[in-house]
């Protein structure tokens, strides 16, 4: 179906004097899934652009169904691109949002491969969330392949959800990663990749391990993971992700930190605690009631929830 062998596109030759996109190689068969998370909404356009034909790459290849896109016959028919500008001019009348358009457009088009050009831009979480939940039914029943171009992780995620589905990560025009979506979320790469994938943010802490202790900003101390403690001494940073932090203790052998409730916000369904710990600012969702602001509370974290990155950024394995 649709593949990108080596494409890539200098920033003078991209639309709008646009980034440029270094050498990239990523391909979705037929009724597949890819969800291509980015690091700024620039690329969005960019790389939506390479993977329908508008824009030629400067080097390497792009093909459907082994035929070069620029040179594509009837594309009309056989690609559709969907933003959030020609989402709103889809559909039949009844469609309830955008969610329910894009569904519509994915049930009813015969195309082979529809793009999605980060159609649910702008949105606020809340009426993003509705939106997803009725793509993701539509995605459900099956369809064409699907390529979505993103800067929201979340919207990634319901993308590549089903059997086979890809998500691969893209920062400043460089891919980092590529697999399943269970497969990034739990072994990123690099601390780059993890900081994309996460919402809201990554929680992150800078460590120095020292013998068999981490010393943090705050000159507190920590047990290093395993990984660490083979890999030596050295500076590293430790993080996870918010839905791994809680109030509740689950095991023994979960870290605990002592972190200071600064605010509770609502993002879409979700209830976002914002938390502060040796000069870091990290994220918790809520469980239950919100924590009052001002207050120290007791946080775990169960190790194998933890990642640890080197200096320069990659991961160390557990």
């Amino acid at each position: 179906m649709l593949k990108l062998e080596r494409a890539a596109r200098s920033s003078a030759a991209l639309w709008s004097r646009g980034p440029a996109i270094a050498p990239l190689t990523l391909s979705v068969g037929a009724g597949g899934r890819l969800a291509i998370i980015v690091s700024d909404a620039a690329l969005t356009r960019a790389l939506a652009r390479l993977c329908d034909g508008r824009d030629k790459p400067t080097s390497g290849r792009v093909t459907l169904a082994g035929e070069p896109l620029h040179r594509l016959s009837k594309r009309a028919q056989r690609l559709k691109t969907l933003s959030r500008r020609t989402v709103r001019r889809s559909g039949d009348g009844r469609a309830k949002d955008e969610g329910d358009r894009i569904g519509r457009v994915l049930a009813q088009t015969g195309a082979e491969l529809v793009i999605l050009d980060d159609p649910l831009a702008g949105h606020d979480d809340a009426s993003r969330g509705k939106a997803r939940e009725r793509i993701a039914q539509a995605l459900a029943r099956g369809g064409p392949a699907v390529v979505l171009v993103t800067t929201h992780p979340d919207d990634a995620l319901v993308l590549a959800a089903g059997e086979g589905g890809q998500i691969a990560v893209i920062e400043d025009g460089r891919l980092l990663q590529v697999g399943p979506a269970v497969d990034l979320l739990r072994r990123p790469e690099t601390l780059a990749a993890a900081r994309l994938l996460a919402n809201p943010g990554l929680n992150v802490i800078e460590v120095e391990a020292t013998g068999d202790r981490f010393r943090l900003t705050d000159g507190s101390t920590l047990e290093p993971p395993a990984a660490v403690r083979q890999a030596g001494p050295g500076r590293y940073s430790i993080a996870f992700r918010a839905e791994h932090i809680t109030r509740r203790r689950t095991s023994e052998a979960a870290l605990r930190f002592a972190v200071r409730v600064e605010d509770t916000t609502a993002t879409g369904a979700k209830r976002v605690a914002r938390l502060g710990f040796a000069g870091a600012h990290w994220s918790m969702i809520v469980d239950g009631d919100d924590p009052a602001p001002g207050l120290v509370i007791n946080a775990f974290v169960e190790p194998d929830a933890i990642l640890v990155f080197d200096a320069e950024g990659r991961r160390l394995p557990a």
